[in-house]
């Protein structure tokens, strides 16, 4: 019985040794999500997503803008591939503006994915171009957007949820932005 208090007195400061070394990496892994996070529009969302990659916690910048990067080429796929599964032009139930507004997206959304191959591509030849990029998807969201505010017969719930993509889009463009914006300087 003795023994084992003897040897919990060893292991609790080993413990708390590695809780303190544990908690101070933490510390400067947050310090730069934070830097970048502090200056995008909506903060919380930047974490959120950030932190969805389990490397993010030990990422230096670099490693920051794929993760970013990476996050909005996969938003900008997976809505193509959403915008695809619900655009027919040969079903004339919604309307024709519905089927042109959706055709306009899935312009908009390819602009979007190829310049967001092309920053990976960037990244991975050290040319950081990646400030052009991050602006064309943005700008294939926010244009996107504006063609289905257009569109008078379109369903609410398939306007809301391209609604909530391309927010997503344009915030993920955001936090890529602030990144290029720290590789640059």
């Amino acid at each position: 019985m003795g023994n084992c208090n003897h040897n919990f007195v060893f292991v609790l400061p080993l413990i708390i040794i590695i809780s303190l070394f544990n908690s101070t990496a933490g510390e400067q892994s947050n310090k730069q999500v934070d830097s970048v996070c502090n200056q995008t529009p909506n903060p919380k969302f930047c974490v959120d997503a950030i932190y969805t990659d389990p490397s993010a916690s030990d990422a230096n910048i670099v490693a920051l803008a794929y993760i970013s990067f990476r996050l909005a080429s996969t938003n900008a796929t997976n809505t193509l591939s959403f915008i695809t599964d619900h655009h027919n032009p040969n079903n004339g139930s919604h309307g024709v503006t519905q089927e042109e507004g959706l055709k306009q997206c899935s312009l908009d959304y390819q602009k979007a994915e190829n310049a967001l191959e092309a920053a990976l591509a960037d990244l991975d030849s050290d040319t950081y171009e990646l400030g052009q990029y991050a602006a064309v998807a943005a700008q294939s969201a926010v244009h996107c957007e504006h063609s289905l505010n257009a569109t008078k017969m379109i369903s609410s719930s398939l306007h809301s949820e391209l609604t909530r993509r391309n927010t997503d889009l344009k915030l993920l463009a955001g936090i890529c932005s602030v990144i290029s914006s720290m590789l640059v300087t």
